[in-house]
C-alpha cells in the first residue's frame, strides 16, 4: 500500500520526532514522513536541502476549512526508502487542535494519490511491524483507547457533548463506549471526510474552550468550574476528536489500552503521556526513589540512533543502563 506519515512539533519534542521516525523504519516503513513545525528544522535534519516543487493542496482546500498556512520547506533522505518532509505551518491554533487540518492538506495535495495516512504525536515510538498498520488501516478509522478510558454513553460527558453539538447539526449517535487518545490516527483516503468532521466539532467548541489557540483547561485563564475534570471539554482536543467518533457512520477500528502500552500485553505503539518525556526523563531521581521507568523510556532510547543521530551511541548505551538500574532498585525498595 502506498501510505504515508505525519506528525506535528515545537521546541524539544524535535527528539522525539527523530526517535518516531528510526522506529517507523526499524519497524519497516517505506516512504514519506511529513513534519510539521513552528520553529527551527532539528540539526539532525541539516543534512537534507531546501524544498523543490511539491503538489499543495487545491485552491479548494486552501480557501476552505484550512485556518493556517502550510509550506513545504526542507526534504531529506537520511537513508534508503525514507524520506523526511518538513513543514512551516503559520497558525494560531494549538497543535494539538491542528492535527485535523495537517492531516486534509497532506491528504488533498503531496498524497492526494496515496491509499491512506497515519498521524503520530511527536512523543510516540512504533512498537509493532508496519504491516500490521497496513493491514489496520483496511479495518476503518484506526484509533487506540486512552488510558483515561471507559467513558460509557450516558456517562455525563458524552451526555453533554450531544446537549451542545446536536442543535448545531451533529447527530452523536453513541456506539462504542471507549474513549479515543488524539495522539494517534490512522485513516484511509475513503475516510478522509472523518477529518472535515473532526475540524467542524472543534470549530463548533472553540467558544466553550476560549478558542483553538487552547489546549488543556489548566493552561487557560478560564471560569474555575471549566478547570474541573466533570466539565464537559475540559480535554479539549481529545474531546473534539471522541465527539467526531461519535458522529461519525463510518467504521471505527479501536486497540485497546495496550495499544499504546497503557497496560501490559503486546502493543502497537508506545506513548509518552504526561510532562516527563523520554528524553528529559528524571532518571536519577527515579533510581533513587526506586521508581520503574515506563517502557516508552526504553523505546526511545533503543531507537535514538539509526538512520536519525537523536544522540550518540555512548549516551544511548548510558541512558539504558541507567533505566536497568531503576528497574532494580524498583524491585529492592520501591513503593
Amino acid at each position: 500500500m502506498n501510505l504515508a506519515v505525519c506528525t506535528l512539533f515545537e521546541g524539544h519534542h524535535q527528539y522525539g520526532v527523530g526517535a518516531l521516525a528510526n522506529s517507523l523504519h526499524a519497524q519497516g516503513f517505506r516512504g514519506v514522513i511529513y513534519v510539521g513545525t513552528r520553529g527551527e528544522i532539528p540539526k539532525w535534519a541539516s543534512s537534507g536541502s531546501d524544498f523543490g516543487p511539491i503538489r499543495s493542496a487545491d485552491s479548494s482546500a486552501e480557501s476552505g476549512r484550512l485556518a493556517s498556512a502550510v509550506i513545504p520547506i526542507h526534504r531529506f533522505s537520511p537513508t534508503e526508502g525514507l524520506e523526511i518532509v518538513f513543514l512551516k505551518i503559520e497558525t494560531e491554533r494549538h497543535f494539538a487542535n491542528y492535527k485535523p487540518d495537517l492531516m486534509e492538506w497532506i491528504l488533498s495535495g503531496p498524497c492526494a494519490q496515496h491509499d491512506g495516512l497515519f498521524y503520530f504525536d511527536p512523543d510516540i515510538v512504533v512498537t509493532d511491524r508496519w504491516s500490521f498498520y497496513e493491514d489496520w488501516i483496511r479495518c476503518g478509522v484506526c484509533v487506540c483507547e486512552d488510558v483515561n478510558s471507559p467513558v460509557p454513553h450516558n456517562h455525563p460527558r458524552r451526555v453533554a457533548w450531544r446537549r451542545h453539538l446536536e442543535p448545531k447539526g451533529f447527530v452523536l449517535s453513541g456506539g462504542s463506549d471507549y474513549y479515543a487518545n488524539s495522539g494517534y490516527l490512522g485513516l484511509s483516503a475513503k475516510h478522509q471526510s472523518f477529518l472535515g468532521l473532526w475540524q467542524m466539532i472543534q470549530e463548533a467548541i472553540a467558544s466553550e474552550i476560549g478558542g483553538l489557540n487552547r489546549s488543556l483547561f489548566k493552561h487557560n485563564a478560564m471560569a474555575p468550574e471549566k478547570l474541573h475534570y466533570s466539565y464537559p471539554f475540559s480535554r479539549c482536543d481529545q474531546d473534539a476528536f471522541n465527539a467526531a467518533l461519535e458522529a461519525y457512520d463510518g467504521e471505527i477500528s479501536f486497540l485497546g489500552q495496550e495499544g499504546m502500552g497503557f497496560k501490559p500485553a503486546h502493543s502497537a505503539m508506545l506513548h509518552a503521556i504526561g510532562p516527563h518525556k523520554p528524553w528529559s526523563y528524571p532518571i536519577l531521581k527515579s533510581i533513587f526513589q526506586g521508581r520503574r521507568v515506563p517502557d516508552v523510556y526504553f523505546g526511545f532510547w533503543n531507537n535514538a540512533t539509526y538512520p536519525l543521530p537523536i544522540a550518540g551511541e555512548v549516551r544511548c548505551r548510558m541512558a539504558i543502563f541507567a533505566g536497568q538500574l531503576s528497574q532494580l532498585t524498583s524491585r529492592l525498595y520501591g513503593p
